[in-house]
């Protein structure tokens, strides 16, 4: 069975076991560095929010000889089993206010991503995209984010650079950052055991999109004081960056190739920040990018105010 095929009898059997009540409608969404990922939305006219199961993976299950009629129940206790979202959140994302406090943004690629960005608020940061998420609380203590889009300026009726000035405030409460060594990440006894020490991976509390702690103020300089010198960022994906002092680090060139084999062996497209490292200088609190690594000259980036103007 073909892909688009695969796609629509899992959508017709869904909606055969769900009945009239509600509408399965299959969709297309654009996510990080232009993945495309095909889903079925399940629409009620009873709640505000509707549930997305992908279908992705479980084509390859079919493949692997899954029957279909298991993958339409997977697709129902996957819908099942999302987040207990409260009722009200349609009508509290319309009041900025409400959404305000809970704003954060997330660091992509910005030329993986020049499609997506068509549609969103964004800074420039080095050769990063900020975007922009409201994070929503669920009644069963989950987390979950929606991403901002341009249109949703126009229902607040705010400015890029009013809704940047707010998320870069709001982020670090929203979503705090998360500092360990490499050995306590990876819950080992001994630190002894790592091959690169010291070794620390930043990210935030949840583990999702916490490359952007990244941007957090005195984030990195806490940790530049500790260890007592600059800093190598090395973008391990969207998720986290890991962080080592410069003077255990190797030439920008050694770095930077390790980084590229990292992401084409072991980064799923989607999860992947960068080809290369970042430097982050005490002195001024700067984070820059070492020439030849994608810029024609160093480029450099303070924390945490100057960001280029909207795009």
């Amino acid at each position: 069975m073909v892909y688009e095929t695969f796609l629509n009898t899992v959508r017709v059997l869904v909606q055969e076991k769900l009945g009239d009540s509600v509408e399965v409608r299959p969709v297309k969404v654009l996510k990080n560095n232009g993945t495309v990922c095909d889903g079925l939305t399940i629409v009620s006219g009873t709640y505000p929010v509707s549930p997305t199961v992908y279908l992705n993976d479980l084509y390859e299950l079919y493949r692997e000889g899954m029957p279909m009629h298991v993958i339409a129940e997977q697709v129902l206790r996957a819908s099942a089993a999302g987040p207990e979202i409260p009722p009200d959140t349609a009508d509290r994302f319309c009041d900025y206010s409400s959404v305000k406090e809970q704003l954060a943004f997330r660091l992509i690629n910005t030329e993986e991503n020049r499609e997506l960005l068509e549609d969103v608020p964004w800074f420039p940061v080095l050769d990063l995209a900020m975007v922009f998420i409201s994070v929503v609380h669920t009644s069963g203590g989950e987390l979950y984010s929606c991403l901002i889009r341009r249109n949703h300026l126009d229902i607040w009726n705010i400015s890029p650079e009013e809704l940047r000035r707010d998320a870069l405030e709001n982020a670090p409460k929203a979503l705090p950052a998360r500092l360990r060594t490499m050995a306590e990440a990876m819950q080992l006894e001994n630190a002894d055991e790592m091959p690169f020490s010291p070794l620390y991976v930043l990210t935030n509390g949840t583990g999702i999109q916490g490359a952007s702690a990244m941007l957090y103020p005195g984030v990195l300089k806490n940790l530049a004081d500790k260890v007592d010198d600059d800093l190598v960022i090395l973008p391990s994906s969207i998720h986290e960056v890991l962080l080592m002092p410069e003077k255990d680090s190797g030439e920008a060139e050694h770095m930077n190739r390790m980084v590229r084999e990292v992401n084409r062996s072991s980064v799923d497209r989607a999860d992947r920040l960068s080809d290369h490292i970042y430097y982050f200088r005490r002195e001024g609190c700067l984070i820059t990018v070492p020439q030849g690594s994608c810029l024609a000259s160093e480029s450099t980036i303070t924390i945490p105010s100057a960001m280029a103007p909207a795009i």
